[in-house]
């Protein structure tokens, strides 16, 4: 019995030694923390206060051509705004992967520099896989496209078969070179949970990436996935917290028509109940206005997503 007392007693002693501990680490850093008004900052370090500058200032709102639908979405500018982030969100083959291979095409057909990061599957494979750079070449013939322009000016990250990229500082790394070498101007990524499996450290990551997209000139379209049963929502992999990160959040999706679907059946009025649509939708842009109607979309047997219009004429 004396020898339980004694061990309460050392058990006691050491609880509060440790809390007294506590109390005068944080004393010291209140302490310290209070300083940092007292003292004179003057000429320590630069001046992390921003003003209005008339070199950067009157910079007028531009469009980013994509040579699709999504050209004809953002109001006036005929184009995605221009130097954006942009969240592609949907379900598992609602061709979200198809939609920007199709957009790196076109643009790197255009001229334009393009990068193209995978995550999911191999790019090219030496053992007659049908691979993404098959598919690629096939589509580009399908829709007219320049080969030697897609050849010259499409570059490729492939982060399945270079497993070293999934490395955040090897990954930074070689975006940065094709960025300051090439002038990169579009980044596609498919899909982004490649930054990262936890949750923090991918909205870290997103925050970095498209804070240096913004400094550099180059708009981004990155695929994620729906992360919950109701379709058309910002709910995603990662977090709602990513929709907060970029500037644009679309959703590439599919369901089932129900009573509830007002708007859905009022945008694309041959929608039936208890049929399954497919459907595109913006549904938020910081930079522009944007048409945030419903837009239907098939799958074509060449693997090309082909949009209708709200007047259910076809379009590109």
């Amino acid at each position: 019995m004396a020898d339980e007392k004694d061990n309460m007693a050392q058990l006691e002693a050491t609880y509060f030694k440790d809390v007294l501990t506590s109390l005068i680490a944080n004393a010291k850093t209140d302490e310290k923390d209070g300083k940092a008004f007292t003292d004179n900052l003057e000429d320590k370090a630069p001046s992390l206060i921003d003003t209005f500058d008339d070199k950067t200032a009157n910079v007028p709102m531009k469009g980013y051509p994509t040579f699709t639908f999504l050209d004809g979405i953002f109001e006036g500018i005929k184009g995605v705004p221009a130097n954006s982030n942009t969240i592609l969100t949907g379900l598992p083959s609602s061709g979200k992967s198809l939609f920007c291979m199709e957009v790196a095409l076109r643009v790197a057909s255009s001229g334009a520099n393009v990068c193209y990061v995978t995550s999911e599957e191999i790019f090219k494979s030496e053992a007659g896989r049908y691979s993404i750079e098959s598919r690629m070449l096939e589509r580009a013939k399908i829709m007219g496209l320049s080969i030697e322009n897609i050849k010259q000016h499409l570059f490729i990250l492939d982060t399945v078969k270079h497993t070293e990229l999934r490395e955040w500082i090897n990954f930074v790394g070689e975006y940065r070179r094709l960025v300051n070498n090439k002038k990169i101007t579009l980044l596609i990524v498919d899909s982004i949970t490649m930054l990262e499996d936890n949750r923090a450290q991918m909205k870290n990551r997103l925050l970095n990436l498209s804070r240096y997209n913004q400094t550099h000139g180059v708009t981004s379209i990155m695929i994620n996935q729906r992360s919950v049963e109701e379709a058309d929502n910002l709910a995603m992999a990662g977090g709602i917290a990513l929709s907060h990160i970029v500037d644009t959040v679309m959703v590439m999706d599919y369901k089932k028509v129900s009573s509830w679907d007002g708007q859905l059946k009022l945008d694309i009025p041959d929608a039936k109940q208890g049929q399954q649509v497919n459907f595109i939708r913006i549904l938020k842009s910081r930079l522009c206005k944007f048409d945030g109607r419903y837009f239907a979309y098939e799958i074509t047997k060449d693997g090309l997503i082909k949009v209708r219009k709200v007047d259910s004429k076809e379009t590109e």
